[in-house]
């Protein structure tokens, strides 16, 4: 009798254990359909933003902005003892080239080189500029006893002796683009220019030069 017992026993935790076995690898595979449906969803939303983003690119035609220097002028340069004094004025073109895309310049600033050092630096308002748009920004920048490298004072003293001035001009901008009502994130913009000026120069003599526009 014990041993009928124990083997009645025996068959039911087998039993149980043959069901359990079943039902966890039921969940299992169940686990596993959800999670691949899952996997097979997320794709399709990626391929679908892909899509999107690239139709949106190909209509819209996005391109960067169109810088220029078109004047500069120095005027009151005195070096003495490394010191620097002088003001310089430029005017930046700015041109939109695009149709749909307007772009808003949040922050600007503008900065004078001479050789590795900067020597000049000034803040430009924010703006907003339009499809097509062209706008003209006009820094002046005023330097007031700046200590210049040794090296420095000596080069743009005999530089400018001898009839010309040959400066790296930069423009830092935090910008974001707007099509319709939407609006992007923010993006950094660097523009680059390479001029060379006279001292007291008009408009006759400074040929305008095209900038590097970077993001």
């Amino acid at each position: 009798m014990a041993d009928g017992s124990r083997n009645r026993a025996s068959q039911h935790r087998s039993q149980f254990a043959e069901i359990f076995e079943k039902h966890t690898i039921k969940k299992k595979i169940r686990a596993q359909v959800i999670i691949t449906w899952l996997c097979v969803l997320v794709l399709g939303l990626v391929i679908f933003g892909g899509i999107v983003v690239l139709l949106t690119w190909i209509a819209l035609q996005p391109h960067k902005p169109k810088y220029s220097v078109d004047y500069a002028s120095l005027s009151n340069l005195s070096i003495s003892h490394n010191v620097l004094n002088i003001r310089m004025s430029f005017n930046f073109t700015a041109h939109n080239p695009n149709d749909c895309i307007g772009i808003y310049y949040e922050k600007m600033e503008g900065y004078a080189y001479y050789g590795y050092q900067r020597i000049a630096g000034a803040y430009i308002a924010p703006f907003y500029q339009g499809f097509k748009n062209t706008t003209i920004l006009r820094p002046i920048l005023t330097v007031h006893s700046f200590v210049l490298e040794e090296d420095v004072a000596r080069d743009l003293a005999l530089e400018n002796f001898f009839g010309g001035v040959e400066l790296r001009l930069k423009l830092f901008a935090r910008v974001r683009f707007r099509v319709g009502s939407w609006k992007s994130g923010h993006y950094n913009m660097k523009v680059s220019c390479h001029v060379k000026v006279q001292m007291n120069g008009g408009s006759g003599s400074f040929k305008p030069k095209r900038c590097r526009v970077y993001f």
